[in-house]
């Protein structure tokens, strides 16, 4: 069994913390039809940064439990349901970026369906701009501003 090191773990928990903040602080704009979930920038931190993929995964699946959102019960599967598509930016970098979004796309695209109505395909596509924005943009300004400082 591998040991988890000190600096790995607090990192987790940094990071669990940042998405549960930033998810709070941007709850409005977090989920519907037209949403961004601002706590989507660590994504990025995956793909190099020991510790960050557990602690998406810890912060995600707090803050989904903790301030749910109208699309429940889905929201509390989106953490696992995410998880190969995490693993893979932890593996390849940020080349898995896109994969990431799609996942994302159907996924909420489908629940957004489910919860609000609509045309799958629309809901789709409007779930695509803000997750590349936070991922695409934001997050690889964070990700490589942090990594310059490390």
């Amino acid at each position: 069994m591998k040991k988890v090191k000190t600096r790995e773990a607090a990192t987790a928990t940094i990071i669990a913390a940042l998405y549960i903040i930033l998810g709070v602080a941007f709850q409005p704009i977090g989920w519907g039809i037209w949403q961004m979930r601002i706590a989507q920038v660590l994504i990025p931190l995956i793909s190099w940064l020991p510790g960050a993929l557990p602690g998406v995964m810890i912060g995600h699946i707090a803050f989904n439990y903790l301030f749910p959102s109208p699309m429940i019960p889905w929201d509390f599967l989106s953490p696992f349901i995410f998880l190969p598509a995490r693993i893979l930016i932890w593996k390849y970098g940020d080349k898995a970026l896109p994969l990431h979004i799609s996942s994302i796309a159907l996924y909420v695209g489908w629940m957004v369906t489910i919860t609000f109505g609509g045309p799958l395909w629309f809901n789709i596509i409007t779930i695509i701009p803000g997750e590349s924005l936070a991922e695409l943009y934001l997050g690889r300004i964070l990700s490589k501003q942090l990594r310059d400082r490390m």
